[in-house]
């Protein structure tokens, strides 16, 4: 089963499913999380390992992508999308978490190809599910964009029922 967790910006999406799965030991997948500097972090689910999304300043310019008043490494986003594919080669979770699908993903950058590849794995699955947070003012546009057929939305507070 294929869920979308969706709401406005900045309303605790990624800490609602940081706090959800924070005790479950069949999760996997990547986090968005911002650290006290408001620095955007991508977490490996499976190892808690964080690196950030950011271009450092001396990076080639090649290997940055802007993305509104964020400057991103396209290194940062290979490494994430390499999670994502190592992690659907496994059969050892329940659920499987990307965090978030957004204006990247929509001009088929970021995390498109690897989220895509598995949101169709996920399609008929019924003891693996996939949980992709999109921001409510791009949901629209990104089941479009994924071509989605079933699926369910929850908010935050629906996440205890899954």
């Amino acid at each position: 089963m294929v869920y979308i967790l969706t709401g406005d910006i900045q309303t605790g999406k990624s800490h609602a499913l940081n706090n959800w799965g924070g005790n479950k030991t069949n999760v996997v997948g990547l986090l968005s999380l911002s650290n006290n500097e408001g620095k955007r972090l991508f977490v490996d689910i499976r190892n808690n390992e964080c690196f950030s999304m950011h271009a450092i300043e001396n990076e080639d310019e090649e290997n940055k992508v802007l993305v509104g008043k964020f400057i991103f490494s396209k290194l940062s986003f290979e490494r994430a999308n390499s999670i994502i594919n190592f992690e659907m080669q496994q059969t050892d979770y329940k659920y499987f978490i990307v965090d978030e699908l957004g204006k990247l993903e929509l001009r088929h950058d970021g995390l498109y190809t690897s989220t895509h590849n598995l949101a169709t794995k996920f399609e008929d699955k019924t003891n693996q599910h996939l949980i992709l947070v999109v921001r409510s003012g791009l949901l629209e546009n990104v089941i479009k964009t994924y071509n989605f057929k079933k699926y369910k939305i929850l908010d935050k507070e629906a996440l205890k029922l899954i």
